[in-house]
């Protein structure tokens, strides 16, 4: 049905353009200019959607889907298909420069009017919106890129956060507020006993969306680490609306969300692979909505690489950091991609034991964290043949592994079902013999193996 550059696949080239960028669109723009863009001319229908996003996830490029069968809306899904794409936009020493402009200050903030948008008819969103319905045991359609805003008037803050949302029938939409700062924010208008306003918007710029997923103060903005990331600030207000939100997102919707009005949430395959079932959760009951003229929906496989890119790239960012500064003889962080950022490989130079193991306790005490192995700096941590290698030849099980026990875990964690989790450090580092005796390829002529290795692999080591 569909043939790269015969009438499915569109894929353009070009060279990169330096520019600051806000919007999807301005995203869309610079992925296509780097050849990194697929869009897809056939119709599809929606419930095809999630298997096709699995498929073309291979491809490493953004996709859009222009024509899904009952929409005027297109689709747009795999924006970053791995850490390398995030890192892209960030240039030579991705790492570095990503904490260079998240600790700068944001630039000057421009408040835009509210325009170029239709309303869209709220009466049945599944109507309004091509909601997927993404796994078979999915209870109902949800969104998945959604970012939830509501003003918090005990901080004087806007609270925001990326939050799945089930379609709920009509104009309904349950609300997952499971971690800060609108789960703070929840707890207090639920304890207060009324309703609060809040918008949601769909279709931004990864760094917009990656700075809506991260952390934050209760006291700041997170609209301030989308403006550092990005290099501009754009907001904007839905007429008849105080909350600010960001400016030229492709879906607004605007309802209020009433503690008091709770279902049951899912089940809904996450990202560890398996379904969450959530006993209690709110419900926004959404007024207006409003689409961008030929809107771009941003649908999120929570098991994809898209999702696996955003996490492990943050949590390799300020992971590593952190752990150079307190234990320099760390010399690589890895996250194994696919394990919703719980398993970690670390490089290290020598070190004697006691150190490592305090490395070790520190990385696991992250509550992300369910695994950490420690390699020599000879493995690349990235390698998993190399790792799994190393477990097996330098690991004395008696001596170089601990569990921790009973601990707290996250509720994405299937394991969590029995009410705690373990965790787990394996070390394979500083064993000086080894090192010694480890058996390596003689080495040839340099330039012999530099022409074998440009004419036959590409260059490629």
């Amino acid at each position: 049905m569909f043939g790269k550059g015969v009438g499915g696949f569109t894929s353009s080239g070009g060279l990169v353009r330096e520019m600051e960028q806000w919007t999807l669109r301005d995203y869309v723009e610079w992925k296509r200019e780097r050849g990194e863009l697929l869009e897809i001319l056939e119709e599809v229908w929606v419930e095809d959607l999630p298997e096709a996003m699995e498929l073309l996830s291979s491809e490493s490029k953004a996709v859009i889907f222009t024509k899904v069968h009952g929409y005027s809306h297109r689709v747009i899904a795999n924006l970053v298909a791995s850490s390398e794409a995030l890192e892209a936009l960030f240039g030579p020493n991705a790492e570095s420069e990503f904490l260079k402009r998240l600790k700068g200050p944001p630039p000057a903030k421009e408040v835009l009017p509210f325009e170029g948008y239709e309303e869209l008819d709220v009466g049945d969103l599944a109507v309004a919106l091509p909601l997927l319905h993404h796994y078979e045991g999915d209870v109902a359609p949800f969104v998945t890129a959604g970012v939830v805003h509501a003003y918090d008037p005990w901080n004087n803050v806007v609270a925001r956060g990326i939050h799945r949302l089930q379609f709920r029938g009509g104009s309904k939409l349950g609300v997952a507020l499971l971690n800060p700062p609108l789960r703070t924010l929840l707890e207090n208008f639920r304890e207060k006993g009324t309703s609060f306003p809040v918008v949601v918007t769909i279709g931004h710029h990864p760094l917009v969306l990656l700075a809506m997923a991260m952390k934050t103060a209760l006291v700041k903005d997170k609209i301030e680490n989308a403006g550092s990331l990005c290099g501009t600030l754009k907001t904007t207000y839905i007429p008849g609306s105080d909350i600010e939100i960001p400016w030229g997102t492709e879906f607004v919707l605007e309802g209020t969300v009433d503690p008091k009005e709770e279902a049951r949430d899912g089940p809904m395959g996450e990202v560890n692979g398996y379904y969450l079932t959530i006993e209690r959760t709110p419900t926004i009951t959404v007024k207006r909505g409003f689409a961008k003229k030929d809107a771009l929906y941003h649908a999120i496989l929570p098991t994809g690489a898209e999702a696996d890119a955003y996490l492990a790239f943050v949590s390799k960012v300020f992971m590593f950091s952190d752990l150079k500064e307190r234990f320099p003889f760390v010399q690589k962080v890895f996250f194994i991609p696919y394990t919703f950022g719980a398993s970690v490989v670390v490089q290290v130079t020598h070190s004697d034991r006691a150190s490592i193991n305090n490395m070790m306790l520190t990385v696991l005490s992250n509550p992300m964290v369910k695994k950490c192995v420690v390699v020599d700096e000879d493995i690349n941590p990235s390698d998993l043949q190399q790792v799994e290698w190393a477990i097996i030849t330098r690991c004395w099980a008696d001596e170089d592994v601990f569990i921790l026990p009973r601990l707290k875990g996250q509720a994405i964690d299937s394991e969590l079902r029995r009410g705690f989790i373990h965790k787990i450090g394996i070390n394979t580092a500083g064993k000086a013999d080894l090192l010694q005796e480890r058996a390596r390829v003689r080495r040839g002529n340099p330039e012999t193996i530099k022409r074998i290795k440009e004419h036959y692999l590409g260059g490629k080591n």
